[in-house]
C-alpha cells in the first residue's frame, strides 16, 4: 500500500509536534498574562508597569472574574497536557476553555474604555489570539477525528 497524502497527527509526527508546541505556547502565554495581572491586583512588587486604563480595568474587576480567568487558563494547560495521548479529550477541553475565554473577552470588551485599554498592537494581539484559538480547535478536531478513523480501520 502507498503512503496516504495529507497531514498525520499521529504521535511523533511533525504535525503532532507542531500542534503540541503551539498548544503549550498558547497555554503558557495565557498563564503568564494571568499571573502578571493577578500579581498586580494583589499588589506584588515588580508589576508596576501595569498602568493607566489597564490598571483601572484590573482594579475594577470583580474577584469572580479572576476565577473564571483561571478556569480557562487551567483548561488550556490541561488540553496541552492531554495532547497527543488523548486528542478527543484535548479537543473538548480546549474548546470549552476557548469558549470561556471568548465569553470573558466579550464581557470585557463591553467595558466602556476597553478600546483604550488595549491600544494599537495590543488590540491586534488580542484578536490574533482569538484567531489562533479557532485554528487550534480546528487542528485538534482534525487530529481527534483522524485518530478515531485510524482506530476504526
Amino acid at each position: 500500500m502507498g503512503r496516504q497524502a495529507g497531514l498525520s497527527f499521529q504521535k511523533g509526527t511533525t504535525a503532532a509536534t507542531i500542534l503540541g508546541s503551539v498548544l503549550w505556547f498558547r497555554a503558557l502565554w495565557a498563564l503568564q498574562l494571568f499571573l502578571v495581572l493577578l500579581g498586580y491586583r494583589l499588589g506584588i512588587s515588580g508589576t508596576e508597569f501595569v498602568q493607566g486604563f489597564l490598571a483601572g480595568f484590573i482594579d475594577g474587576m470583580r474577584p469572580v472574574f479572576f476565577g473564571f480567568w483561571f478556569a480557562y487558563v487551567a483548561g488550556y494547560l490541561a488540553a496541552a497536557m492531554l495532547y497527543p495521548s488523548r486528542p478527543i479529550a484535548a479537543s473538548v477541553t480546549y474548546f470549552l476553555a476557548s469558549l470561556l475565554d471568548l465569553l470573558l473577552w466579550l464581557s470585557a470588551s463591553m467595558f466602556v474604555s476597553y478600546e483604550f485599554i488595549l491600544e494599537g498592537w495590543a488590540a491586534m494581539l488580542d484578536v490574533a489570539f482569538n484567531l489562533l484559538d479557532l485554528a487550534l480547535i480546528a487542528a485538534l478536531l482534525t487530529a481527534a477525528l483522524s485518530g478515531a478513523a485510524n482506530r476504526m480501520k
